[in-house]
């Protein structure tokens, strides 16, 4: 391999193992050695944002420079009609029109679209379509899978539907095709479930809430930020198992995020927990990744380190045939990762009746879990530093009855909260389509 390829896929390997910093130097090291090397660039904005150690000024600077390196130089105009009352055209750009939580989360604004107003279109960069994808297909106004395609091709796609409104899902993660969002396929441009600022001049708009972003954070974005009272979808989860009673046993704490979120500072804060309640065991599982012997080995010298023994630890491989969210049953308290909460994880959580104390971080991505907890009145579970982290979960392991109160009422309450109401979601998100483009539009006309 080349350098920075060798650079690359060690960075990809400490990454998964919970280093990030190290990660993030290797991945500085492949672009040294490959300034064209765009996954490493990246990958490297996302493992700043697992680092606890990195800070918003020096996330910021680094996805301009992403945007620097490698948006295009400049962008055609647009000829889209500027008449604030007709039907728009809502592009949709994605690699997550599949059984994936940002897919979950968009597929109301599909499912209950206004066709009179709005006409769906999906962008849909897929290795893998399944059930979702098809019903993604069925319901949106025109299909294009990009898939090979240039960045430039897929703008003048987008060009040539006629576009009015891009949506870029989640846009930095996974598969997603950020770029193309750099050459403006269309007038106005929004950034949606992403993880940061996407870095971009050509992005208008960022869809947030007043938890995830409250006006006196640091972080920076290059978007305007658009603050809803709650952002969160939430779909309940296919065939989720009834919560149940918990299993007899030692109190346990669990934790289902990817190990990549494992940071020093949260694994500190889980040692220290596990002595303030004695006897208390915590339980990890990400699909088949604690398996791995190089991450149990990792994990069980550290708390050893700690005075933890491994008996107190449950490293769990793969769920098996077992529903995934079914292992809720043995934990009675579930402990979010710092300075990268979760999301998903946190909501099923909530949904299996499980409480989830929170420890949110500076930026958007350590505070999903707090925006979460919020919407479903567990303001109290949200802590406000890691000593305070460990005295919150403390203290909760001392309240069975609570415990065993909100194993029984937190799934009705969620139903009925706002992160299920996916008419009232969508019906939202239109009446911001439509106020962007009246603006857009009287920009066109003064």
């Amino acid at each position: 391999m080349t350098p920075a390829a060798t650079a690359f896929t060690e960075g990809n390997r400490l990454r998964d193992l919970g280093h990030p910093a190290q990660a993030a130097a290797l991945y500085r090291r492949a672009l040294a050695a490959d300034p064209a090397h765009v996954e490493a660039h990246r990958n490297l904005l996302l493992s700043l944002l697992f680092s606890p150690e990195s800070h918003n000024a020096e996330r910021f600077a680094e996805h301009r420079r992403f945007a620097e390196n490698f948006a295009p130089a400049a962008v055609a105009a647009h000829d889209n009609c500027p008449d604030p009352h007709r039907r728009l055209r809502i592009g949709y750009l994605s690699c997550h029109f599949a059984g994936n939580p940002v897919g979950r989360a968009v597929e109301p604004l599909f499912t209950h679209c206004d066709r009179k107003a709005f006409a769906p279109f999906c962008y849909a960069e897929l290795d893998r379509p399944d059930g979702l994808s098809a019903r993604f297909r069925s319901l949106a106004e025109g299909w294009r899978a990009i898939d090979g395609l240039s960045d430039a091709q897929v703008t003048q796609a987008i060009r040539d539907d006629g576009i009015d409104i891009l949506v870029c899902l989640a846009g930095h993660l996974d598969r997603n095709r950020p770029l193309v969002a750099a050459y403006r396929p269309a007038p106005i441009q929004i950034s949606y479930h992403d993880a940061a600022t996407s870095g971009l001049d050509a992005m208008d708009y960022l869809l947030t809430d007043g938890v995830l972003s409250p006006r006196d954070v640091s972080e920076r974005f290059t978007e305007r930020l658009i603050r809803l009272p709650v952002l969160a979808y939430m779909a309940p989860p296919a065939g989720a198992p009834e919560c149940g009673t918990r299993a007899a046993g030692p109190l346990m704490f669990g934790c289902f995020n990817a190990p990549a979120k494992l940071s020093p500072p949260t694994l500190e804060a889980w040692a220290a927990l596990l002595h303030r309640v004695p006897h208390s065991r915590l339980l990890l599982r990400f699909r088949d990744a604690f398996a791995d012997p190089a991450l149990r080995r990792q994990l069980h010298d550290f708390f050893a380190g700690r005075g933890i023994g491994a008996d107190r630890l449950d490293l769990r491989g793969d769920c098996g045939a077992d529903h995934p969210l079914a292992i809720y049953r043995e934990v009675d308290i579930t402990l979010d990762p710092h300075p990268f909460s979760g999301s998903t994880v946190t909501f099923e959580s909530l949904w299996m009746g499980v409480p989830v104390v929170s420890w949110p971080g500076d930026a958007m991505v350590g505070r999903w879990s707090a925006a979460l907890l919020g919407a479903v009145g567990l303001r109290d579970l949200i802590a406000s530093g890691a000593e305070d982290y460990v005295a919150r979960a403390a203290a909760l392991a001392a309240q069975s009855e609570r415990r065993d109160a909100l194993r029984a009422d937190l799934r009705p309450r969620i139903a009925a909260s706002s992160l299920c109401d996916g008419p009232a979601k969508t019906r939202q998100i239109e009446r911001l389509y439509r106020a962007f483009w009246r603006r857009w539009c009287n920009e066109r006309t003064v």
